[in-house]
């Protein structure tokens, strides 16, 4: 019975639900549940959730510049520039 419940069909529907559940309390407006089931909002919304969990984060961190959440690719840049030179040759 676990095992059904858990099947990774249902667990997707089971995201899919929950993401829309929030988008829909999150904001002022609410919609009638048909309406709802059928707007965008409710097929974005788990993209939605993860667009504001970025910027929350990005609230909660505000001194995270560019450079340090994408150092590694400055430094990979960096490197690169300086053995380009050699591979051309």
């Amino acid at each position: 019975m676990l095992k059904q419940l858990l099947a990774p069909q249902l667990v997707c529907i089971y995201v899919l639900a929950a993401c829309a559940i929030y988008v829909h309390f999150r904001g002022r407006q609410r919609l009638r549940i048909g309406r709802q089931l059928g707007d965008h909002s409710t097929f974005l919304a788990p993209y939605n959730v993860l667009m504001y969990a970025e910027a929350l984060r990005r609230r909660l961190h505000p001194g995270s510049s560019k450079e340090q959440r994408l150092g590694f690719l400055f430094v990979l840049q960096k490197r690169l520039e300086a053995v380009l030179p050699q591979m051309v040759r």
